[in-house]
């Protein structure tokens, strides 16, 4: 039951769209020194509102002309500008999955490389839950690399080699196979957040 009472107390409303979901999913906005704060963490004191990590929900909350009183009084007047959020939001993203892809290799939840790949296939390993591909892999060896996982597993695309490499504190990589964890959902979660605003920019 206490499990169940912790799990809906992180629900939080968009205020966009209306839409409930975990406070970790959604962008967090603190006022603080008259304006609107973007708090991608979840760290900063003080009351809070919420929004979509998607461009539609965050162009909304940004037209907003008041937010509730017990809040922010007045127009919202925001510390990232309108023009900038939607890269401020992207970047924060590709940190996060950069953030999760160390905590994934310390955690033994992803395994680097084409051939790793291949070897844990053809011993019957258990597939992995997301297959993730740095931008700059060759198509010929990303579909090599797609062609090894069972259908229906998540095929993303994020960084270069090289950063994919720093992320997993080893050197460039362009295949990384993620086992089935909580670790593992953020990740994919935050590199759909990146694609998204990507196609805003």
């Amino acid at each position: 039951m206490a499990g169940t009472m912790e799990k809906e107390n992180n629900i939080r409303v968009c205020l966009a769209c209306g839409a409930k979901a975990d406070k970790a999913k959604l962008v967090r906005f603190v006022a603080a020194g008259g304006r609107l704060v973007p708090d991608w963490r979840g760290v900063l004191p003080g009351r809070a509102v919420y929004a979509c990590p998607t461009p539609a929900c965050i162009g909304r909350f940004y037209g907003l002309k008041r937010v509730p009183d017990r809040f922010f009084k007045g127009t919202p007047i925001f510390a990232v500008p309108r023009g900038e959020i939607m890269n401020w939001v992207r970047a924060q993203a590709g940190s996060s999955v950069a953030h999760f892809l160390g905590l994934a290799r310390k955690s033994g939840a992803a395994a680097a490389g084409q051939n790793t790949l291949a070897e844990a296939s053809g011993k019957g390993a258990s597939a992995p839950a997301a297959l993730l591909l740095a931008t700059d892999l060759a198509e010929r060896t990303a579909r090599g690399a797609a062609g090894v996982v069972p259908e229906g597993v998540p095929v993303l695309r994020w960084g270069t080699k090289e950063a994919l490499g720093a992320a997993l504190g080893m050197r460039p990589v362009g295949v990384v196979a993620l086992a089935p964890s909580p670790i593992t959902e953020r990740i994919v979660h935050y590199v759909s957040i990146v694609h998204l605003f990507s196609q805003e920019s």
